[in-house]
């Protein structure tokens, strides 16, 4: 019987005592948190209750101090590494441009049209030599249009708008139409180029014309590239400029071999 009463009496001592050592911990907490506090901890003695950066504290499985600051996550949140290929072709740079084609637009693509004036000239006159399956195109200094003309005739060399576009898959081109003609498809190029300059078109041919065909949905804005329009001209023709009536290419269509 004495033994149980000592246990008894020992069970309540250390209740009391986890008691007394719970209210001596939320005492200290709240001398951390609030110094003007009233508290039974009188400084005199070492503080062993520290506090690096929050405080948590339960009795009885229940919270009743927390203090802890939850970890920040958010730069680990999902949609932080989520990348669509519309937010990367956004996000990319302008191509630095190697080489660009004097071209009309593909029918697969959708094309636009710089509203930069710098980046268009018109009228200028070309002059066509077909090699093969293509027609290569020679670009007449404006001094020397008329002698050309009066030595190769109209049919070889023909007046054109050079204008700078671009596809959507970024890729820059010289896109030429024709300059004052009355046939249909050089007719309805013009109006497509102009329409170009403020919406994405996929150019196609429709027996006797072209028409703009717009994309379903909202292409990016095009990323135009930072060359210079000579710069441009230059990588499109290189050594293909006609100064006088004797260049090879000139001088090929008169049948001068010599």
């Amino acid at each position: 019987m004495h033994s149980k009463n000592a246990e008894k009496e020992e069970q309540s001592t250390l209740a009391a005592e986890t008691t007394t050592n719970i209210n001596s911990i939320i005492s200290r907490v709240k001398t951390v948190l609030d110094p003007d506090a009233e508290s039974e901890f009188d400084g005199t003695e070492e503080n062993e209750f520290t506090v690096p950066e929050g405080i948590k504290a339960s009795v009885g499985g229940q919270v009743v101090i927390d203090t802890t600051t939850p970890e920040d996550l958010s730069a680990f949140d999902p949609a932080n590494f989520i990348a669509t290929g519309a937010a990367i072709v956004a996000s990319m740079p302008a191509k630095k441009v190697d080489y660009i084609s004097l071209r009309k637009p593909a029918p697969t693509e959708y094309v636009r049209v710089t509203a930069d004036k710098a980046y268009r000239m018109s009228p200028v006159y070309l002059l066509g030599i077909k090699k093969e399956m293509k027609t290569v195109q020679y670009l007449i200094m404006g001094k020397c249009v008329g002698e050309v003309l009066s030595a190769v005739g109209s049919k070889v060399v023909k007046s054109y708008s050079i204008v700078l576009a671009i596809n959507n898959s970024g890729n820059p081109f010289l896109w030429y139409t024709r300059e004052g003609a009355d046939d249909e498809w050089s007719e309805s190029a013009v109006v497509l180029q102009a329409q170009a300059v403020d919406d994405w078109l996929r150019v196609e041919s429709a027996g006797t014309h072209y028409i703009g065909i717009r994309p379903k949905d909202k292409l990016n804005d095009p990323k135009w590239p930072t060359e210079s329009f000579p710069q441009l001209l230059k990588l499109a023709f290189g050594n293909r400029i006609i100064g006088s009536v004797n260049h090879p290419a000139v001088r090929a269509i008169l049948g001068i071999v010599s």
